[in-house]
């Protein structure tokens, strides 16, 4: 009587083991077929008005391991999006069987996304993937329990991205950026709050190459609801520029903490300035960020020396500028040019134009309500140096104080 006892509970323990492999195996050949990649298309296109297709699947649920390749992503007239030529992912099978979905390794090979809006301002990506708010079917008033499944935790322990690009045009591409070249790394913990970046790309092109950078990196490391480090480092043929600090209340309110060095070439500032920018020579520019968006304290300090070749009107700038408690303090900007120099303090009051800071809508007719004030005194500047129509005229110009309010 004990031997077809063992012989049923070693049949039963075998077919335990045996029936999940077979089933995982033969649902990760069926995924791979034509027809399973086919039927699992159509279950995803038909919840967006777009379209994701994919040329090719490599899927092993024992394994735990997913690959896509040639993934495409289009609109619902069948233009391409976005796409990438491969993701690959590696599941944890010990950590999903306690609840955990934690993937050892994500890894999106050259992705590219070209982002455009309409004139409504809709982003063609946004109205690929979800339909318009008359097109949605009415929500039901179930407030039962969400079905599905729920992880305790979500884990990614290396996430790479290899040589992506990405484009975005404005309605009626009235601006453009472009970013070639992107590389990044990162790890992610939603249970513990903490995530890291590595962000890494070698051109940017905005409105159609006036503005070029040749190098971004970014490294930034979240812990709960705080940015403990974040490093942002880009350079240009000529220009080098490096932002450092903390930002507490990311997801709330947030709070800057931020230092900025930064060298800039005469040919930088004069493409990025909104008026053509008259002195020769590279800048140093140091600012220290603090505060919120709503009401932040900067305080700037630039300094700049021209090669001595006679043709600026300006051979020396030294700058120091705060913006705090929405006033901007000017004190002071020297300009000095031959033997002569200028000194301007000045202040603008924006406290009126925004009173409820520069993250809320400004107060009706602000342009009425910003006051400013401006003294300047000016000693020996060459007349000459001020202005093309005073060449070949001796003498200097100055003045003993000059106030405007």
């Amino acid at each position: 009587m004990k031997r077809p006892i063992r012989r049923l509970t070693f049949i039963v323990a075998a077919l335990s083991l045996i029936l999940p492999v077979l089933f995982l195996t033969v649902l990760s050949l069926f995924l791979e077929s034509e027809n399973g990649s086919r039927l699992a298309g159509s279950r995803i296109n038909d919840m967006i008005p777009g379209s994701i297709l994919w040329s090719g699947t490599n899927i092993s649920l024992l394994r735990g391991t997913i690959e896509l390749k040639g993934i495409e992503l289009r609109d619902s007239e069948g233009r391409d999006i976005a796409g990438l030529d491969r993701l690959s992912a590696r599941v944890s099978l010990p950590d999903l069987l306690k609840g955990t979905l934690a993937l050892e390794r994500l890894i999106f090979e050259h992705p590219r996304a070209d982002l455009k809006t309409d004139k409504t301002g809709r982003l063609n990506l946004v109205s690929a993937l979800l339909p318009e708010e008359k097109d949605r079917p009415s929500q039901s008033d179930d407030t039962g329990p969400a079905s599905g499944i729920i992880f305790r935790n979500i884990v990614i322990r290396e996430a790479r991205l290899l040589g992506g690009t990405f484009r975005f045009a404005g309605a009626g591409n009235t601006y453009r950026l472009e970013i070639e070249n992107i590389d990044a790394t990162g790890r992610f913990n939603l249970l513990d709050e903490t995530a890291r970046l590595h962000l890494a790309l070698d051109g940017l092109r905005f409105d159609d190459g006036r503005y070029t950078l040749d190098s971004v990196e970014l490294k930034a490391f979240r812990n709960d609801d705080v940015l403990e480090t974040i490093v942002i480092q880009a350079e240009s043929e000529e220009s080098r520029m490096s932002l450092r600090g903390t930002i507490k209340n990311i997801f709330s309110a947030p709070v800057f903490d931020l230092n900025l060095d930064a060298i800039l070439s005469h040919e930088d500032l004069d493409r990025w300035a909104p008026f053509d920018y008259p002195l020769q020579g590279s800048a140093m520019v140091k600012a220290h960020i603090s505060g919120t968006p709503g009401n932040p304290d900067i305080t700037l300090n630039l300094e700049q020396e021209a090669p001595p070749t006679g043709d600026a009107p300006v051979d020396y700038v030294s700058a120091s500028v705060r913006l705090a408690d929405r006033k901007i303090l000017f004190a002071p900007v020297v300009l000095m040019c031959a033997d002569g120099e200028t000194i301007i303090i000045a202040t603008v009051d924006l406290r009126e134009a925004f009173p409820e800071g520069f993250t809320a809508p400004p107060a009706s007719s602000f342009e009425d309500l910003v006051s400013y004030t401006l003294k300047m005194d000016q000693r020996a500047i060459p007349l000459k140096r001020l202005h093309p129509a005073f060449d070949g005229v001796g003498g200097t110009l100055a003045s003993l104080s000059l106030h405007i309010q």
